[in-house]
Parts: structure tokens; C-alpha cells; sequence
């Protein structure tokens, strides 16, 4: 069994959010664990608890179970690295962690691009 956080991407701009789908996948054809926590750790190293999510009743022969899909992560307030960690609360051997790294945008250039071409007819230049 193994839980599974996909995130909509991994660098994300400062003073923006993310988008995470979370799973089970379950290939031991065995019932599962029903409850599990997400938690997301700052580059500081505070830990919020984000929620708690439910996966579907086991059945035989099948292999994903959605926990969430399009969950909204809080919006990003300092520049690094957050750990987002998905557990399943009575067997805290199924885990897995998803790190995104928060940057400050890059600023838009400030000067307009110039263009030369050169041809052969007449000998012109033009910028």
C-alpha cells in the first residue's frame, strides 16, 4: 500500500497556492486504512495539519482509491521549501512526502527587445 501526492507542480511562485491529488494505491488485494492526515511544514519547520480524508471501502481487485483531488494548498508567505506529508493515521508506515519549493517571481524585464536584420538587397540594416 502506498499513499500518493501529486502535485500540480513543484515550484510555485511566493504569495501563490497549489493544487494537490492525493491517492491510495492498494495492491495487496487486502482491506486498507480509511483516515489519513495531511500536513504541510514550512521552511521554517511549523507543521499544520491540513485535514483529514477518507478513502473509499475496500474492494476486491481494485488498485487506486481518490482520498482528494484538486486540493487547494494554503497560499505560499515565505520563500523555500514546504514538506507536504499524507499518512494514514492507523498505520503510520504508509506515508509519503511531496516537497515544493516556493521563489520569488522573477521581476519582467524593464527594456524592449531590439532586432537586427541584415539582407542583401541594397545593403540595408534595419534595427
Amino acid at each position: 500500500m502506498r499513499a500518493v501526492i501529486k502535485a500540480k507542480t513543484l515550484v510555485v511562485n511566493l504569495q501563490h497556492c497549489d493544487t494537490l491529488d492525493l491517492y491510495l494505491l492498494n495492491e495487496t488485494n487486502q482491506p486498507h486504512p480509511r483516515e489519513f492526515s495531511l500536513t504541510m511544514t514550512d521552511p521554517t519547520g511549523e507543521s499544520i495539519k491540513l485535514g483529514i480524508l477518507h478513502s473509499e471501502e475496500w474492494e476486491r481487485d481494485k488498485f487506486v482509491y481518490p482520498l482528494k483531488q484538486k486540493f487547494a494548498t494554503p497560499l505560499f508567505t515565505q520563500e523555500g521549501v514546504y514538506t507536504f506529508t499524507l499518512r494514514a493515521n492507523k498505520r503510520p508506515e504508509i506515508h509519503t512526502e511531496e516537497k515544493i519549493l516556493v521563489i520569488q517571481q522573477f521581476p519582467e524585464p524593464h527594456y524592449s527587445a531590439r532586432v537586427g536584420v541584415l539582407t542583401h538587397e541594397r545593403n540595408s540594416l534595419i534595427i
